[in-house]
């Protein structure tokens, strides 16, 4: 069995403590720590297995962390349900819509779940792409995506050697 199907039958009969039970838990965590939420691998543990909160003798969390948690294992389903899809705009603002919703950002005139953003920013120091120029270079690269012939750790690092 490979490995898609593997995580879509695990899925599909929720079955506790193998592939996709790891991977859901192991990605949220380790996604959300790195946008900086505060929740514990055992709390996002918690979380996935009960589908609710209460942390005993814990320290509180913001409720936004475990908001962005939940909307992170609804994210990885839809990537499982979409992944046969080619990649385009439309499934890439369908993340953001699903991992945003509910969040305090949601409520922020100018956040735009689920669009493109609307306001210049920068990451790291470096200016990223122009708010009007967006759709137009994640066009271009959803298109170079999608012409690939093998989807490989190395191609996808190849496009960023030169930024």
């Amino acid at each position: 069995m490979d490995l898609k199907t593997q995580l879509i039958n695990e899925k599909d009969l929720r079955i506790n403590g193998c592939l996709y039970h790891n991977t859901q838990i192991n990605f949220a965590y380790n996604s959300n720590r790195i946008e900086g939420n505060r929740l514990t691998e055992d709390q996002t543990r918690y979380i996935f297995e009960t589908r609710s909160i209460g942390f005993k003798d814990e320290e509180a969390v913001p409720v936004d962390d475990i908001i962005e948690t939940s909307n992170h294992f609804a994210a990885f389903d839809f990537l499982l349900d979409s992944i046969d899809e080619e990649l385009s705009n439309e499934i890439i603002k369908t993340f953001h819509k699903i991992l945003n919703s509910g969040t305090a950002d949601a409520y922020k005139s100018w956040f735009r779940v689920g669009d493109w953003k609307t306001l210049a920013n920068e990451v790291g120091g470096m200016e990223t792409t122009l708010p009007q120029e967006v759709d137009a270079e994640m066009n271009k690269l959803n298109s170079w995506y999608n012409q690939l012939s093998n989807v490989d750790f190395e191609n996808i690092v190849g496009i960023f050697r030169n930024c």
